[in-house]
């Protein structure tokens, strides 16, 4: 499953260039982000979903969180069933 981000440009038919070009940045940026290498600022996720709302396509901030850990932290300490 590909980043919310990158499902999105694709929805509003743009490449990673074009949607650099709109947002004020490089195209590195955006695979960068697409690829949970790079975490955006507030004002990069700002531009972002603004340039994707006016191709009609709606990305939650949210999109941009880092993912939780699935397993909860134990401490060291070992739970027996």
């Amino acid at each position: 499953m590909g980043h919310p981000l990158a499902d999105a440009r694709r929805a509003a038919n743009l490449t990673q260039q074009e949607l650099a070009g709109l947002v004020g940045c490089d195209r590195q940026s955006i695979a960068r982000i697409e690829t949970n290498r790079q975490t955006p600022s507030l004002a990069m996720v700002g531009k972002i979903t603004a340039s994707l709302r006016q191709r009609n396509v709606e990305l939650s901030a949210d999109s941009f969180l880092p993912e939780k850990a699935a397993a909860p932290q134990t401490n060291g300490a070992q739970s027996w069933p």
